[in-house]
C-alpha cells in the first residue's frame, strides 16, 4: 500500500507540475490584454499592427500541436515541458528587451512553440501515470490551473504592472519560468510504462491519417475551435480594451471583467469532470 501510496502521489505531482507549466504559459499568453497600450506606445505602432505582432504567438502554437506527439514519444514529455518552460522564459526575457516589432514577433513565436506543450504534454503525463477512465481528472485539473493562469494574466498582473513596470514585470515571468523549468525537470518522475517495459504506439502517420479519415473528429475539432475562438480574441488581446473604449471605465476595472470570464473557465472545468462520470456521458456535459 505504502508503495501504491507513492506511486498516486508521483503521478499526480507529474500531473500538476505539467499543470503549473499550463498556468504559466496561459499568463504569457493573455499578458497582451493588459500590456497593449504600453506595447504600441513602446514600438510606436497602432492596434493593427500589433495584432500581427500578437498573432505570431498563434502561428507557433497551432503549428507545433502535431509534431509535438511524435517529439514528446522520442524524447519523453518531462523534458520536452521542462524545454518548452525554458525557451517560454527566455523568448519572454527577449520580448522584453526588444527594441523593433521583428524582435519582438520573433520572441513572441518563440513563446508560442513553448506553450504548445503546456496542455499537451499535461495530458501526455496524465495518460503515463494514470488509467484512461481517470483522464477527465486531469483534464479538469489542467484546466483548472491554466484559466487560473489566464485570469492571473489579467487583474493581478494589471496591479503588477502598475508597481513594477511592464518590462520589469516581464523580466520576473521571465524569473519564473526558468525556476519552473528547473522544478519540472527535477520532480517529475520517469515515464512509468516505458520503465516497465509497455510499449507504445509508434504508427504515427498511420494513426494520423485514420483521424484525419474519420468525421466526427472534425467535428469535435470544428466545436472545439468555435468554443476556443471567443475566449482567445477576448480573453487574450482585445477585451480589456474594448471595454475600455465601449464603457469609458479604467483598464483594473475592465481586468476584472476579464478575470470574472477566466475564473468561470476555471470553476467549470472540474465540475464538467465530475460531471461526464456521473452521467456516464462525454457528450451530453
Amino acid at each position: 500500500s505504502k508503495v501504491k501510496s507513492e506511486s498516486k502521489w508521483n503521478a499526480w505531482l507529474a500531473v500538476l507540475m505539467g499543470s503549473f507549466f499550463y498556468c504559466y504559459q496561459f499568463i504569457l499568453r493573455v499578458s497582451p490584454n493588459v500590456l497593449n497600450d504600453d506595447l504600441m506606445l513602446a514600438f510606436g505602432i497602432d492596434a493593427a499592427a500589433l495584432s500581427i505582432v500578437i498573432s505570431t504567438y498563434y502561428y507557433g502554437y497551432s503549428g507545433m500541436q502535431i509534431p509535438l506527439g511524435v517529439i514528446m514519444y522520442r524524447l519523453g514529455a518531462r523534458r520536452i515541458i521542462s524545454l518548452a518552460a525554458l525557451v517560454c522564459a527566455l523568448s519572454t526575457y527577449i520580448f522584453a528587451i526588444s527594441t523593433d516589432i521583428y524582435t519582438a514577433m520573433f520572441a513572441r513565436f518563440l513563446i508560442g512553440i513553448g506553450s504548445a506543450c503546456g496542455y499537451l504534454g499535461t495530458l501526455k503525463l496524465g495518460s503515463q501515470w494514470f488509467p484512461r477512465e481517470k483522464m477527465p481528472y486531469v483534464v479538469g485539473t489542467a484546466m483548472m490551473l491554466g484559466t487560473a493562469g489566464a485570469f492571473l494574466g489579467t487583474a493581478p498582473l494589471e496591479m503588477l504592472l502598475k508597481y513594477m513596470g511592464w518590462k520589469e514585470s516581464l523580466f520576473l515571468l521571465s524569473g519564473i519560468g526558468i525556476f519552473l523549468s528547473f522544478m519540472i525537470y527535477t520532480l517529475v518522475g520517469k515515464n512509468p510504462r516505458r520503465a516497465a517495459g509497455v510499449p507504445e504506439d509508434q504508427h504515427f502517420l498511420q494513426d494520423l491519417f485514420f483521424i484525419l479519415k474519420k468525421p466526427q473528429a472534425w467535428l469535435i475539432a470544428l466545436f472545439a475551435m468555435l468554443m476556443y475562438v471567443p475566449l482567445t480574441l477576448i480573453g487574450d488581446l482585445w477585451g480589456v480594451s474594448y471595454l475600455q473604449s465601449k464603457f469609458g471605465i479604467s483598464g483594473s476595472e475592465s481586468s476584472f471583467a476579464m478575470l470574472a470570464m477566466f475564473f468561470g473557465a476555471a470553476s467549470g472545468s472540474p465540475v464538467f469532470a465530475l460531471l461526464t462520470d456521473y452521467l456516464k456521458s462525454r457528450r451530453k456535459p
